[in-house]
């Protein structure tokens, strides 16, 4: 791994390459502030993911791309086969059918596996998510909670 003062060059080399100016500030905008950037002249917008070893905060699932979410689907198949768990729970189901490529996907537990992980996904209980009240939240939680434990029984 490389030393921060090499990952900070290396990013801020990668910004220099994006834009031939001498910037006099620098605004890192989050969820909700992206229209501030409209607003200042002169600027330049470079996504988070163009710049090396910048983390991304996503507030919301659908800010994320779909070459995004399969490259997260990559590396959880690659946790799980290492860590081999009984079950995994993924939370929403849009996300699921995206990253892993599973258009039909229902909720509850999938027919696919990985390796010998069973796949149980749940929706997102986020307060934006309306489909979904507190008590069917709570069955569908619950479901999975049971599946697992009689699975653990067997």
């Amino acid at each position: 791994m490389l030393h921060i003062a090499a990952q900070v060059a290396e990013a801020a080399g990668s910004i220099r390459s994006q834009w031939d100016h001498t910037p006099r500030a620098g605004i890192i905008l989050g969820t909700g502030l992206g229209g501030l950037a409209d607003e200042i002249e002169g600027g330049i917008r470079i996504p988070y993911a163009a710049i090396p070893y910048f983390p991304r905060s996503t507030a919301m699932a659908h800010q994320l791309s779909t070459h995004e979410l399969r490259k997260g689907a990559k590396t959880l198949t690659r946790k799980v086969l290492r860590y081999k768990p009984r079950f995994i729970a993924i939370v929403g189901i849009t996300s699921y059918r995206i990253a892993f490529d599973r258009k039909e996907a229902k909720l509850g537990l999938q027919p696919e596996k990985i390796g010998d992980t069973k796949i149980w996904v749940v929706p997102n209980p986020s307060g934006l998510n309306a489909h979904y009240q507190v008590s069917d939240l709570a069955k569908l939680f619950r479901a999975l909670k049971n599946a697992a434990s009689n699975d653990a029984e067997t």
